[in-house]
């Protein structure tokens, strides 16, 4: 396992989140698809910062990327 991925293990989605940086992206499990367009909408609009979601079916997946 890369450091990148023991450091999102210890941290949560929320940090993980606002911890991206423009053109970061974080990738979870489409279990938490609800969750993660639910604060990419709200605490992106509270941290001014915009995130674009994308699913990838295949390999079961959800991906958050900053904007902006």
């Amino acid at each position: 396992m890369n450091e990148t991925s023991e450091n999102q293990r210890k941290k949560s989605l929320l940090g993980q989140l606002s911890d991206l940086a423009v053109g970061e992206e974080l990738t979870v499990p489409v279990s938490r698809s609800s969750y993660l367009k639910s604060i990419c909408v709200s605490f992106g609009l509270q941290w001014d910062k915009k995130f674009s979601t994308s699913t990838n079916r295949a390999q079961r997946t959800i991906t958050a990327k900053r904007i902006s």
